[in-house]
């Protein structure tokens, strides 16, 4: 229960220790769950049946050097000063 309190707690932050924490939950939730989870109606299935929402998943933006230019005219420099979003851009040239 205290690593569920521990996700909620940070799960907005832009870092990793979201899938951190979900790695350590993972065999705790294995254990816990009967073989045949799947379908399940306990609590603890249907956390684990949404357990895809517990790692933070990265957002890539790729494009080339080209594009990369017109990074101000895009609102891409608006997207990335943004403080909650998680956006990463790889410019390829």
């Amino acid at each position: 229960i205290s690593l569920l309190k521990d996700w909620l707690d940070i799960r907005n932050e832009k870092s990793d220790r979201c899938t951190l924490l979900f790695d350590k939950m993972k065999p705790l939730f294995q254990a816990l769950l009967p073989d045949n989870a799947n379908g399940g109606t306990t609590l603890l299935t249907q956390i684990w049946s949404e357990r895809d929402m517990f790692p933070k998943l990265s957002q890539w933006i790729v494009g080339g050097d080209g594009w990369a230019y017109d990074i101000g005219f895009g609102g891409l420099d608006h997207v990335e000063a943004f403080e909650t979003n998680d956006v990463n851009v790889l410019v390829v040239d």
